[in-house]
């Protein structure tokens, strides 16, 4: 019996899937039909002799197409859901425009500046003054009501935030908190995208400090060098969400084109997938070393393409992220992730399928516009956060090995901070 077969079976039906759909799915995707079969009644074995809530038969191909694009984008968003999970944290937006907070003694509330995690803790509460406990580099922090002081984080003899006492009621301090706004930006950027229709080469620029300003914003597009825009590879490459309106013509030629250039190898439209679900990881500097680096936690800077088809039905998912292993802090290793990409794209085959289901190429087009539309709200956004380095070392191994299932999601465990967490309620 597959295992990663099983593992997977057992994750989609704990998050509600029923096993009837879990069974059209894998065998659309070429998985062999006893051994999903065997698979399923494994799983329900282990989660307690649930009945077999399912009868298998095959649906049409046209069926599956339309019901497995909805459930697909479902399922990457539970994915984001999970990275997104609220914590008790002030986020870089409220930070900069200064926010009011109330922490009881004994409580406290975590922020990230200058790509740095600190934490504010409330160490004793009089009648008219507190004492706070600022970490990471500990400093001590007096107020009375209304008295308000700029406290210099790092020690590098500038202010990096005001923190004022407004009130104490119930014993409860109310303290506003602002980051002072004096910012260095540090700029990072993908790698350059391939060619496209305009000549073009464009990545994404993030400021990781998130200072508000451009002034040393590097270029963001480029005219293309070595690659001709006419060329078969290119026009594999041609990713359909990231052309604009005015290029509109131009993805549905490579719809057409892709098409047919693909009818001999597709088959007939009643023919099966071929699709299987994946996970690959690439790193900057490779995966390995990435696992090699976090089992001591050494520093590590690399930029990772995460290439995922969840369901194997055609729906693509690539995130390009900025890891970085910072070092031991309190017995636990730091990792800052910067969101550089987020996409969806839509195979070849899904794409001739879907027009062989009848639907047109502006709906295709539409469709997965609508799609990416959802995903792309993480990029630039970060995060930071702190882990036993056999916890760390555990996740990227999986990655490395292909297991999206190691990823270890729990803001709370970790201590993460940073913007990724803005949307605290999981709204996206």
């Amino acid at each position: 019996m597959d295992k990663n077969l099983v593992e997977w079976i057992l994750e989609n039906s704990k998050r509600g899937f029923n096993y009837k759909y879990i069974n059209e799915m894998l065998i659309d995707a070429g998985w062999g039909k006893e051994d999903v079969s065997e698979a399923i009644k494994y799983v329900q074995q282990i989660r307690g002799n649930e009945k077999s809530s399912f009868s298998i038969n095959f649906s049409s191909q046209k069926k599956a197409i339309y019901f497995a694009i909805p459930f697909a984008v479902l399922f990457i968003g539970i994915f984001i859901f999970l990275i997104i999970s609220p914590s008790n944290s002030i986020s870089n937006t409220n930070l900069l425009k200064g926010t009011s907070v109330n922490i009881p003694q004994g409580e406290n509330k975590v922020f990230t500046i200058n790509n740095e995690s600190h934490q504010i803790d409330v160490k004793t509460v009089n009648q008219n003054s507190v004492t706070l406990i600022i970490h990471s580099n500990p400093i001590e922090v007096n107020l009375t009501v209304g008295e308000e002081k700029e406290i210099d984080l790092n020690d590098d003899g500038k202010p990096d935030l005001v923190v004022k006492l407004i009130s104490i009621t119930n014993g409860v301090p109310n303290l506003y908190i602002q980051k002072i706004k004096t910012c260095t930006e540090n700029w990072v950027c993908s790698n350059w995208g391939t060619c496209n229709p305009d000549r073009k080469e464009v990545r994404v620029c993030n400021d990781t400090n998130a200072c508000g300003t451009t002034n040393n914003k590097p270029k963001e597009s480029k005219a293309c060098q070595n690659e001709n825009p006419n060329s078969t590879n290119f026009t594999k490459k041609l990713n359909l969400t990231n052309e604009t309106s005015e290029n509109q013509s131009k993805i549905n030629r490579t719809i057409n084109n892709e098409t047919r250039n693909n009818q001999t190898n597709l088959g007939s439209k009643n023919s099966k997938s071929s699709l299987a679900p994946f996970f690959n990881v690439s790193c900057e500097g490779g995966i390995d070393q990435f696992v090699i680096n976090s089992n001591n936690c050494l520093p590590f800077d690399t930029v990772c393409n995460q290439t995922m088809d969840l369901l194997g039905v055609g729906i693509i998912q690539t995130t390009l992220t900025n890891y970085k292993i910072k070092g031991f802090q309190k017995g636990r290793c730091e990792l800052y992730a910067l969101y550089l990409n987020n996409s969806l794209a839509y195979s070849l085959e899904l794409t001739e399928n879907l027009m062989n289901s009848g639907m047109t190429r502006d709906e295709i087009i539409k469709q997965l516009n609508d799609s990416n539309n959802q995903q792309a709200f993480v990029i630039g956004k970060n995060s930071t956060c702190y882990y036993p380095p056999n916890d760390l070392t555990k996740m990227i191994s999986g990655w490395a090995a292909g297991n999206l299932s190691a990823s270890l999601n729990d803001p709370s465990k970790y201590n993460c901070t940073g913007s990724i967490y803005e949307n605290g309620n999981g709204s996206f």
